[in-house]
């Protein structure tokens, strides 16, 4: 999606000043080519600094970054998926508490770290989580 980037970038400067204004960029990340959902994420430092412009190296960067949280997300679904034998979309608590322990030197938290990520994540407090939702829930922290 690299050149595709490219080649919508340079669509929209078309003065060739080599960068472009964040709604251009919003606009370009929204295309039917990249079809990203919400580009805010992609943008929030450059909207929130109020900048006027944003250049082809810097929304590469940052689009790269995006592409490969995307796929780290859409992996630690896929792992989740093998403990969801019914396809429900939900896991116990008291599985994904006992295999976070397991991996928590890889984890970097404490037990007690753990039993309250999980306890936050599941919403409703009926021992499910949906692990779609944990999953974002973990890259927003």
């Amino acid at each position: 999606k690299a050149e595709e980037l490219r080649r919508l970038f340079a669509s929209y400067d078309s003065s060739n000043t080599g960068s472009i204004s964040p709604k251009h960029a919003d606009l370009l990340l929204r295309s039917e080519i990249l079809n990203i959902k919400n580009p805010e994420k992609i943008l929030s430092d450059i909207i929130n600094n109020e900048k006027d412009s944003v250049t082809l190296d810097d929304l590469m960067r940052r689009f790269q970054n995006y592409s490969k949280e995307q796929e780290t997300k859409a992996n630690l679904i896929d792992a989740f998926k093998v403990f969801d034998k019914q396809g429900s979309g939900v896991v116990a608590t008291t599985e994904l508490i006992n295999i976070m322990i397991k991996l928590q030197k890889e984890i970097g938290s404490t037990e007690d770290e753990i039993r309250q990520l999980v306890a936050e994540a599941d919403f409703d407090h009926d021992g499910f989580i949906n692990y779609i939702e944990f999953v974002e829930m973990l890259f927003e922290i």
